[in-house]
This record gives C-alpha cells, sequence and structure tokens, in this order.
C-alpha cells in the first residue's frame, strides 16, 4: 500500500494532471480526442481504491447519498443514448461520465480509508499547491513566453485546451480554496495567500466572464453572509476580505495594465468581452441559437430528451450546447432534467443539514456553499457534469459531510485527523 509521502504525491499529481486538457487527437472525436493525462492517472486512482475496499472493507464500498443521487440520472441518460438516433455517437459521452463519476468516488473511498495517511487539510493544500502550479505555468506562458507552448489568443489558457476550461478550473479551485482560509484548515500563512493570489490573477486574464461572475456572486453572498452572522469571528474576516481585496487591487490592477500594453491580442479580447455590442451579439446570438436549439430537441423528444452527443450537427450547425441546464434539457428531455434537480437538490441540502452541526468541518461547508451557488450560476454558460475540477469539489465536499457526521457523532478523534 502506499505510505503518506505517496499518496499524497498521487493525489497532487491528479490534481495537478486535471488542469492539463491537452489531448493526442481532434479535441472532443472519439476516444484519443476525449482520454487527457489525468484520465490515465485515473487509472491509477481507481486500482488504488479497489485494493483499499478490499483489504479493510472486504468488498464492500462507501457510496454517500450525493454519490447515489447522481445514479438515476445517468440511468436516463444511458437511456437518452439508447433510444436516440444516432446512439453510436452518445456511447463515448456515457463512458465519459461514468469513468469521471467513478474516479471521483474512488478518490472520496480513498480519502475516507486513508484518513489518517491523508487529512482533509493535506487535501486542500493539495488543491492550493496544484491550482497555483497550473496558473503560474499559464502566467509565464501568457505574459512572458508565448511560444512556449500553443495557447489561446489574448487570453490565459496555459495548460488547457481554451479559455473557458482555465477560467471555469481555476474559480472553482478558489471556491474549494477560500473557504479553507475561512475554517482554519488551511494556514494564513504569507505563502499560501501569494499561492491564492497567483491563481486569482491567472483567472482574471482568462477573460471567462461566466467564471468571473460565478466567483463575484460566491464571494458577495458569502460577505453577506458573514456580515449578518451573529460570529464576531464572521464579521471581522468579512472586513479583512474586504480590506484585504483594497490591498491587492493595485497590484492586479498593475499587471493587468502592463499585460493589455504588452501582451500580443490581450486589448482586442478585453475589448470583446466587455464592450455593449459584445454583450447584444452573446444575447441575441450564440444564446438565442442555444436556446433555440434546446427547444427543437425537447419538442421532438420529450420524454428522453435527443440522447448525449444527439444535439450538435443535428439541432445545431456544428456545436454543442453550452450551458448545462439547456443541454439536460435537450439530451435527456424532461424525466433526465428531473432527476439532475434531484441530484443538485441533494447535493445541496446535503451541504446546508450537515453545515449547521457545530465543527471545522461544518463550518467550511457553511463558507464554501455560497461559492457553490455562485458556480450554479456559472454554469448557465458551461457544462459541469463531465468536468474533472466538478468532480473533484464533489468528492471533496462529500468527504467534509462524512467527516462533519463523524465529529458531531464523536466517533473519531480529531487530534489524529
Amino acid at each position: 500500500m502506499f505510505s503518506r509521502y505517496s499518496l499524497r504525491a498521487l493525489i497532487f499529481l491528479y490534481f495537478l494532471l486535471a488542469g492539463v486538457t491537452w489531448v493526442s487527437g481532434s479535441a472532443g472525436q472519439g476516444i484519443l480526442g476525449r482520454v487527457a493525462l489525468a484520465d490515465v492517472l485515473g487509472l491509477l486512482i481507481v486500482f488504488f481504491a479497489l485494493l483499499v475496499v478490499f483489504k479493510t472493507r472486504k468488498g464492500m464500498v462507501i457510496v454517500p447519498t450525493p454519490f447515489r443521487l447522481y445514479m438515476p440520472f445517468f440511468l436516463v441518460l444511458v437511456l437518452s443514448v439508447v433510444f436516440s438516433d444516432y446512439p453510436e455517437k452518445g456511447l463515448i459521452e456515457v463512458l465519459v461520465h461514468l469513468y469521471i463519476f467513478i474516479v471521483s468516488l474512488s478518490l472520496f473511498v480513498i480519502f475516507v480509508q486513508s484518513k489518517n495517511l491523508l487529512s482533509f487539510e493535506d487535501i486542500l493544500g493539495l488543491i492550493l499547491g496544484s491550482g497555483a502550479v497550473l496558473s503560474a505555468i499559464g502566467l509565464v506562458q501568457f505574459l512572458f513566453l508565448p511560444n512556449l507552448f500553443q495557447g489561446a489568443f489574448g487570453g490565459l489558457s496555459g495548460t488547457f485546451r481554451n479559455t473557458g476550461q482555465a477560467g471555469a478550473f481555476f474559480a472553482l479551485y478558489i471556491g474549494i480554496i477560500v473557504p479553507g482560509f475561512l475554517a482554519g484548515l488551511i494556514r494564513p500563512s504569507l505563502r499560501n495567500f501569494i499561492l491564492l493570489l497567483v491563481i486569482v490573477l491567472a483567472l482574471i486574464l482568462t477573460f471567462k466572464r461566466a467564471a468571473w461572475i460565478g466567483l463575484l456572486i460566491g464571494f458577495v453572498l458569502l460577505v453577506l453572509r458573514m456580515s449578518f452572522s451573529r460570529s464576531a469571528r464572521d464579521k471581522k474576516f468579512a472586513a479583512y476580505g474586504l480590506i484585504l481585496i483594497f490591498v491587492l487591487a493595485p497590484v492586479v490592477l498593475g499587471v493587468f495594465s502592463w499585460a493589455i500594453e504588452n501582451v500580443n491580442g490581450m486589448a482586442w479580447r478585453f475589448q470583446s468581452k466587455i464592450s455593449q455590442d459584445a454583450g447584444e451579439d452573446f444575447i441575441e446570438g450564440f444564446f438565442m441559437e442555444n436556446v433555440h436549439a434546446m427547444w427543437l430537441a425537447l419538442v421532438d423528444n420529450p420524454i428522453f430528451g435527443a440522447g448525449a452527443a444527439n444535439v450538435a450537427g443535428v439541432y445545431t450547425t456544428k456545436y454543442e450546447i453550452h450551458s448545462t441546464y439547456m443541454k439536460i434539457v435537450a439530451t435527456t428531455g424532461l424525466v433526465g432534467t428531473a432527476f439532475y434537480l434531484v441530484f443538485m437538490s441533494g447535493f445541496s441540502v446535503s451541504m446546508l443539514k450537515v453545515g449547521s452541526l457545530r465543527n471545522k468541518y461544518s463550518e467550511y461547508l457553511r463558507y464554501v456553499f455560497p461559492f457553490f451557488v455562485g458556480m450554479v450560476v456559472s454554469w448557465a454558460y458551461t457544462y459541469h457534469l463531465r468536468k474533472r475540477e466538478f468532480w473533484i469539489f464533489f468528492a471533496v465536499v462529500c468527504f467534509c459531510l462524512y467527516l462533519s457526521r463523524r465529529v458531531s457523532r464523536n466517533e473519531i478523534n480529531l487530534g489524529r485527523l
């Protein structure tokens, strides 16, 4: 079995490679266009989880309620493909959803069964470190070495295939990390704050409005929650957070202004993202095309939808629908949409219910929930169910739910975690 250091190395490497989305084939086409380095490492994670299960639990797997709530939705996803016009197109899509779910569940099993080797605090630290490394690579390539490897024009993409993937990834990692600081699970050292700042700066330079908006909503909700909290500590954190933003703002603005002047294409991308014309073009063009495609697919297939991978090229000219919610309606119909809502509602209720307990893990859940709400808003533009960072977040939160319940029942020794 793994030692503490080898286990930490394995998990850190997965958290890191989750942000390397290059593939050997044509992106999104066939197996080679889907499999990235993290997926290869995921096989080792699944294998290790199986070893842990058979050694410690004699083949019995702990499957928490949030994971179980996903299974009916996945079954509908399978049925939607079976009854679709082009089931062969949806097969790979189904396998992608299944595999990333299994890897996430394997991470949860490893976290639970190896909690004496890998604490929750360790996991948050690994996410902070891996996110900072990915951000630093992206910043170096974007600001100073544009020819280091191929990147998006005028926006930071780093080790991701595009700026959209980078923005969604960094925003969700920040949503995991910041509550760790607030709950005292990540040490508030200068080094750790610098690592967080690096990730924030990378997110800003992706110019992804959905990620910006989602994180901003999460931060505003968090500040409001802490401001109206009965806890003097929460009120103090809210004040410190606002002060810290004002202190760091000149640094971020300085880097941003320098990049606008010196990075090829950045001024164009910035203007294209914030102009009034850009907003009108998005609403009247891209957004309405997605709504139209969703409606046509739903009208043709109201029960189980058009099927995974059966919208692009059928109800749209080329690309798939860029929205979790519209895509689920189009591909899985009314039945799939209902089960998706049950899945997400159950996950939300678990966080709120366990977050009401009185321990450091419940405190983390109370701080992470506003960021989750912000990400839910941002997923109106992106599709989160096959993103590795979402399933990392899911496994981490489920582990936190597990720890909080155990602590509240006095079933573990806090000093050993």
